[in-house]
C-alpha cells in the first residue's frame, strides 16, 4: 500500500512540475480590446453639497467600481459597483472618436 501511495505522489508531482512550464507561451499575444483604455478599477466617494460624505449614516464611503470590456469587443463596456452602493452593473457605450 505504501508503494502505491508513493507512486501516486511521484506521478502527481511530475505532472505539477511539467504543467508549470512557460516555454510554450513566450510568443503568445493576447491582443487588445477596443475599450481597454477605459478599463480599470476606481474608488469613488460621493459628497453632499456641504462637503460631507454623502449618506455617511448608511455606509457612504469609498467604493470600488470596475470598468471592463464586453465579450462583443466593440465600443460598449461594463461599469460595475459590485453591489456596494447603487447596485449598478450596466453596459455603457464609449464615444471613442472624442477620446482617442
Amino acid at each position: 500500500m505504501k508503494i502505491k501511495i508513493t507512486s501516486v505522489f511521484l506521478i502527481a508531482t511530475a505532472f505539477l512540475l511539467y504543467s508549470c512550464d512557460e516555454d510554450g507561451y513566450a510568443d503568445y499575444d493576447p491582443g487588445e480590446t477596443v475599450t481597454q483604455k477605459f478599463a480599470g478599477e476606481w474608488y469613488i466617494v460621493g459628497y453632499s453639497p456641504d462637503g460631507e460624505v454623502a449618506f455617511a449614516d448608511q455606509g457612504g464611503d469609498y467604493n470600488l467600481w470596475s470598468t471592463y470590456n464586453t465579450a462583443a469587443n466593440n465600443e460598449n463596456f461594463w461599469i460595475d459597483d459590485h453591489g456596494s452602493f447603487f447596485e449598478l452593473k450596466s453596459q455603457v457605450q464609449a464615444n471613442l472618436a472624442n477620446h482617442f
